[in-house]
């Protein structure tokens, strides 16, 4: 999965973040800490998202169009606005019937 920052301004970049995504049941056996700067392990609290799925070998455009139409089907919905995440769930070799998703956050009230 990737978490994407947009910049606010054209002159900045996209500020991204590539996560490994484990499951609960992964922490009775937590990962090694990280030798390497930069990467670090996060833990999040569970949390309501909304996805939107689409197929395809995605390029850029295709996560730009899917990211604003998740945002417009959301729109009355509380969610965090400021960032996207985008996950593709398989392999690079695999060419046909691909599964990539949009996210968003849903805000505490």
């Amino acid at each position: 999965m990737v978490r994407v920052r947009p910049s606010i301004t054209e002159e900045n970049e996209n500020h991204f973040t590539i996560m490994i995504i484990l499951d609960k049941d992964s922490n009775s056996n937590p990962p090694p800490e990280s030798t390497v700067e930069g990467v670090f392990i996060y833990h999040q609290k569970e949390q309501i998202f909304y996805a939107k799925r689409f197929g395809g070998f995605a390029k850029e455009a295709d996560w730009k169009r899917e990211s604003a139409a998740l945002l417009e089907i959301c729109k009355a919905f509380p969610i965090n606005r400021e960032e996207v995440i985008s996950a593709s769930y398989d392999m690079p070799m695999r060419l046909f019937n691909r599964h990539n998703e949009v996210l968003v956050a849903e805000v505490d009230s």
